[in-house]
Protein backbone atom coordinates (compact mmCIF):
# COMPACT_ATOMS: atom_id res chain seq x y z
CA UNK A 1 0.00 0.00 0.00
CA UNK A 2 3.03 2.57 0.63
CA UNK A 3 4.12 1.92 -2.45
CA UNK A 4 1.55 2.51 -4.59
CA UNK A 5 0.84 5.84 -2.93
CA UNK A 6 4.59 6.49 -3.16
CA UNK A 7 4.10 5.61 -7.00
CA UNK A 8 1.10 7.92 -7.00
CA UNK A 9 2.88 11.14 -5.67
CA UNK A 10 5.91 10.38 -7.91
CA UNK A 11 3.49 9.97 -11.35
CA UNK A 12 1.79 13.39 -9.68
CA UNK A 13 4.44 15.07 -9.65
CA UNK A 14 5.99 14.13 -12.61
CA UNK A 15 3.15 15.26 -14.11
CA UNK A 16 2.62 18.78 -12.41
CA UNK A 17 6.85 19.58 -13.38
CA UNK A 18 6.19 17.95 -17.45
CA UNK A 19 2.98 20.23 -17.77
CA UNK A 20 4.28 23.43 -15.34
CA UNK A 21 5.79 25.02 -18.47
CA UNK A 22 2.84 24.37 -20.52
CA UNK A 23 0.54 26.81 -18.10
CA UNK A 24 2.90 29.84 -18.94
CA UNK A 25 1.98 32.53 -21.02
CA UNK A 26 3.58 33.97 -23.51
CA UNK A 27 7.05 36.28 -21.95
CA UNK A 28 6.62 39.66 -24.51
CA UNK A 29 9.04 41.59 -25.50
CA UNK A 30 8.38 44.73 -23.19
CA UNK A 31 8.68 44.56 -19.18
CA UNK A 32 5.78 46.49 -17.56
CA UNK A 33 7.30 46.63 -14.11
CA UNK A 34 10.30 48.38 -14.89
CA UNK A 35 11.55 51.39 -13.14
CA UNK A 36 13.48 53.22 -16.09
CA UNK A 37 13.96 52.73 -19.50
CA UNK A 38 17.45 50.94 -18.65
CA UNK A 39 15.85 48.55 -15.99
CA UNK A 40 13.46 47.68 -19.36
CA UNK A 41 16.50 47.36 -21.44
CA UNK A 42 18.41 45.19 -18.68
CA UNK A 43 15.58 42.60 -18.13
CA UNK A 44 14.70 42.05 -21.39
CA UNK A 45 18.52 41.32 -23.02
CA UNK A 46 18.41 38.78 -20.02
CA UNK A 47 15.11 37.03 -21.36
CA UNK A 48 16.74 37.55 -24.78
CA UNK A 49 19.86 35.52 -23.83
CA UNK A 50 18.06 32.84 -21.75
CA UNK A 51 15.80 32.38 -24.76
CA UNK A 52 19.23 32.01 -26.75
CA UNK A 53 20.20 29.60 -24.63
CA UNK A 54 17.10 27.74 -24.54
CA UNK A 55 17.23 27.48 -28.26
CA UNK A 56 20.97 25.98 -27.92
CA UNK A 57 19.83 23.17 -25.71
CA UNK A 58 16.95 22.29 -27.33
CA UNK A 59 18.83 22.11 -31.13
CA UNK A 60 21.80 20.07 -29.41
CA UNK A 61 19.10 17.58 -27.49
CA UNK A 62 17.30 17.30 -31.49
CA UNK A 63 14.05 18.66 -30.56
CA UNK A 64 14.29 21.39 -32.81
CA UNK A 65 15.40 20.48 -36.47
CA UNK A 66 18.20 22.94 -38.44
CA UNK A 67 16.25 24.81 -40.10
CA UNK A 68 13.78 26.31 -36.79
CA UNK A 69 17.33 26.45 -35.78
CA UNK A 70 18.89 29.04 -37.58
CA UNK A 71 15.77 31.02 -38.22
CA UNK A 72 15.01 31.55 -34.28
CA UNK A 73 18.45 31.91 -33.26
CA UNK A 74 18.82 34.83 -36.28
CA UNK A 75 15.66 36.53 -34.72
CA UNK A 76 17.20 36.53 -31.03
CA UNK A 77 20.42 37.25 -31.76
CA UNK A 78 19.10 40.60 -34.23
CA UNK A 79 16.99 41.18 -31.22
CA UNK A 80 20.22 40.76 -28.85
CA UNK A 81 22.13 43.19 -31.10
CA UNK A 82 19.04 45.61 -31.25
CA UNK A 83 18.99 45.89 -27.39
CA UNK A 84 22.97 46.20 -26.90
CA UNK A 85 22.55 49.21 -29.18
CA UNK A 86 20.01 50.90 -27.53
CA UNK A 87 21.71 49.87 -24.16
CA UNK A 88 25.31 51.63 -25.72
CA UNK A 89 23.38 54.66 -26.78
CA UNK A 90 21.32 55.05 -23.04
CA UNK A 91 24.61 54.62 -21.13
CA UNK A 92 27.39 55.55 -23.30
CA UNK A 93 29.44 51.93 -23.06
CA UNK A 94 31.30 51.05 -26.77
CA UNK A 95 28.87 48.96 -28.23
CA UNK A 96 31.12 46.43 -29.32
CA UNK A 97 32.09 45.13 -25.44
CA UNK A 98 27.88 44.33 -25.47
CA UNK A 99 28.05 42.51 -28.97
CA UNK A 100 30.83 40.24 -27.91
CA UNK A 101 28.25 39.62 -24.34
CA UNK A 102 25.30 38.61 -26.68
CA UNK A 103 27.48 36.15 -28.76
CA UNK A 104 29.13 34.26 -25.60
Amino acid sequence: MIWMTLLVVFALAALAYIALPLTRGGETWETPNADTELDRLLAEKQRVLRTLKDVESEHVAGLMNQKDYDEARAEYMERAVDLNRDLAHLTGVDPTRLHAEAES
